[in-house]
């Protein structure tokens, strides 16, 4: 069954490491999968745009996008992006049905480990306020080891090859 899996959160979450090992955790069960990161689509489809509110609302868009063509070949696509909000999780699951997974960490935790909250000049999504708390969402804590992390993220999927 081909699904359709989002992490949602502020940079640094934790969201590009989950869909790493996801995408390594499904292809282990045979299940053909591509990571649809927003890093990527932003630096290699996205370069027309800015971080400000209206891009950010084209930048899910066009990962949506992508992952629905590849997902009506029968492609699994994990995607990954800082913004989200109630109207566009509607269309996105209407438009195929997604299992979004909010990775949360602590702004604490962030400004001591990850190079975009050092400078505190420089925090992505400073100027947005993404809704995470969608109904359905699913949360997963990024404040312990990796490995505990990890072992979260394979749980969530198990849950939801049981819900399907």
């Amino acid at each position: 069954m081909t699904r359709r899996i989002w992490f949602i959160g502020i940079s640094g979450s934790g969201k590009t490491t989950a869909s790493l090992h996801m995408k390594q955790f499904l292809k282990d069960l045979d299940i053909n999968n591509v990571i649809i990161d927003g890093d990527d689509v932003r630096k290699h489809v996205s370069t027309d745009l800015g971080f400000e509110l209206s891009d950010r609302l084209i930048q899910v868009r066009r990962i949506s996008g992508i992952s629905y063509i590849l997902a009506k070949q029968g492609i699994t696509t994990i995607c990954s992006s800082v913004y989200m909000n109630s109207t566009l999780a509607t269309a996105i699951n209407e438009q195929f049905p997604t299992h979004f997974i909010n990775v949360t960490r602590s702004l604490q935790m962030l400004e001591k480990l990850h190079p975009t909250y050092l400078d505190k000049r420089n925090v992505v999504g400073k100027d947005i306020t993404p809704e995470y708390d969608l109904p359905g969402v699913i949360k997963v804590e990024n404040t312990t080891s990796l490995e505990v992390f990890l072992k979260k993220i394979e749980q969530v999927f198990q849950g939801i090859i049981k819900r399907n």
